[in-house]
């Protein structure tokens, strides 16, 4: 049942008002001076060159609320984050040092330390940080508590606009039968289990998964590109029956709808190079280089912004990537594996390489380090990878990737410079590729009247057409040449160009 929580605003929630503000970069002699961003009214930061190799770095907070002000400030080079707390009104200086390669010359001393601050107190940033945390319980287990349910539910309604009301009377599974499920069609997918709703936030997507349909010696397959975890047994690319695909996704608490490809779409599909391509790529592991790069197209106009109720919004920023990133390189290689190789890729460096050593050979190259990631992902790049397990150089896809370049393969797209690498989980169903609503099993428009496709899956109602953005949403924008490769996706509005 539905909850009060369902009602509140983004102002009123604590999820991932974890960030700090960026406030600027600070090279020497180059101060910056901020107002009205904390309990301190005013904040400056200055560097004075000590050596060659060496920085002094002075905090002055001023203006404070009180003597019980108190913020974590974040100040970050290539090499070194360290957090500060400040409190009251002072003065706080630290010596920050290059080991004098160029490239840690040029990050200290040309472009200077980038300070952030935490803009709530310590206390509320705990807080913040464990209920962000707790939207992820499913990550963990594979069974989806109700709170989590509803936590998740209340920050998509919160944040990104979409209602996701209780299904009255519908079947805990839609039986339809497989013969009316057609080559090409894709079943797209939202788990209340933190990650999607994420994903929905950040694209403006109302799923966070999607697979397409595959019918080979009489047999219909799921095919995808997907992770292996608590609530999905098997890793990367893969094709499973359909009757066993669709008992996984009832165990792992899926949301699913079907949505058809037009029948003419799906007769030209030349399914024995579909099926190539496919055999050809089974077995790659998840695409964890380029899960970002479908999203960023675009140096800001794809990142999302957080209110709240007493201080002004904050925007996430191309910094924040690269302050975070070069720390999670310093200490996990797998968490790194989201942004920093699709970095090297660009920068055109070895993947052994730090991202500073990157953006360094980039920025040679006249390329910034907060515009890198916006230049266009292509089909075709490889990337240190696994297959079965094994160490190889592949490609790398995430999931609406893979479907993308089935459909690609099976020659759907009639010649259309189409750059798969590009697209983002609700890029394919705004598509204007599939079937009239009306043509939808009667058992589908009984449960489900104003849903536009059939649900399969799932006590809460999901929808493609329904908000965020401008509707319809689903269904509508034509193929072009390139069409993927420059498209905004700002909350909450998610406006765009329709050829977007």
């Amino acid at each position: 049942a539905r909850t009060d929580m369902m009602d509140k605003e983004m102002e009123d929630l604590p999820y991932y008002k974890i960030f700090p503000k960026y406030l600027g970069s600070v090279p020497p002699g180059s101060p910056i001076e901020v107002h009205n961003v904390t309990c301190f009214h005013n904040v400056k930061l200055t560097t004075e060159k000590e050596s060659e190799t060496e920085i002094l770095l002075t905090i002055e907070h001023t203006e404070a609320d009180s003597f019980l002000c108190h913020r974590s400030f974040v100040i970050s080079i290539g090499s070194h984050s360290q957090i500060v707390e400040l409190f009251g009104n002072g003065k706080r200086s630290l010596k920050l040092a290059t080991d004098g390669s160029p490239e840690q010359d040029w990050d200290v001393m040309e472009r200077g330390p980038r300070g952030f601050v935490h803009m709530m107190s310590p206390e509320d940033l705990i807080y913040n940080i464990g209920a962000t945390l707790a939207l992820f319980q499913a990550e963990l287990t594979p069974d989806i508590t109700a709170l989590a349910e509803n936590m998740n539910r209340e920050f998509l309604k919160a944040y990104v606009n979409i209602d996701m009301p209780p299904r009255e009377n519908a079947p805990e599974v839609m039986e339809i039968p497989e013969e009316m499920i057609k080559n090409g069609d894709t079943i797209n997918i939202l788990r209340l289990n933190g990650l999607s709703p994420l994903i929905g936030w950040a694209m403006g997507a109302a799923t966070g998964h999607t697979v397409v349909a595959l019918w080979r010696a009489n047999r219909l397959y799921m095919c995808e590109s997907t992770t292996v975890n608590a609530d999905w047994p098997t890793n990367g690319i893969q094709c499973n029956p359909y009757s066993t695909w669709i008992e996984q996704a009832k165990n792992a608490d899926y949301h699913c709808v079907l949505a058809p490809i037009r029948q003419e779409l799906s007769d030209q599909l030349d399914m024995e190079k579909a099926w190539r391509y496919v055999d050809q790529h089974v077995g790659l592991d998840y695409g964890y280089e380029v899960v970002l790069m479908g999203w960023l197209d675009t140096v800001r106009d794809n990142l999302p912004c957080i209110r709240f109720r007493d201080m002004p919004p904050m925007c996430l920023e191309p910094e924040h990537f690269e302050m975070l990133f070069t720390y999670v390189q310093r200490i996990s290689y797998a968490a790194a594996r989201v942004f920093v190789p699709a970095v090297q890729q660009r920068a055109g460096v070895p993947f052994n390489t730090t991202l500073t050593q990157a953006y360094y050979q980039a920025a040679l190259k006249g390329i910034q380090p907060t515009e890198i990631y916006s230049i266009p992902e292509q089909t075709g790049w490889l990337y240190e990878t696994t297959r079965d397990g094994h160490p190889v150089i592949g490609e790398s896809m995430v999931c609406n990737d893979f479907v993308c370049n089935v459909w690609k393969q099976g020659g759907m797209f009639n010649g259309t410079d189409v750059n798969c690498a590009e697209s983002s989980v609700n890029d394919n169903y705004k598509l204007d590729i599939y079937e009239d609503p009306e043509l939808r099993p009667d058992m589908c428009k009984d449960a489900d009247p104003e849903n536009p496709t059939c649900q399969l899956l799932g006590p809460y109602s999901l929808r493609l057409d329904s908000q965020p953005g401008v509707l319809p949403r689903y269904n509508y924008v034509p193929i072009s040449d390139q069409m993927f490769s420059n498209c905004p996706s700002m909350a909450p509005d998610y406006l765009a160009p329709h050829e977007c």
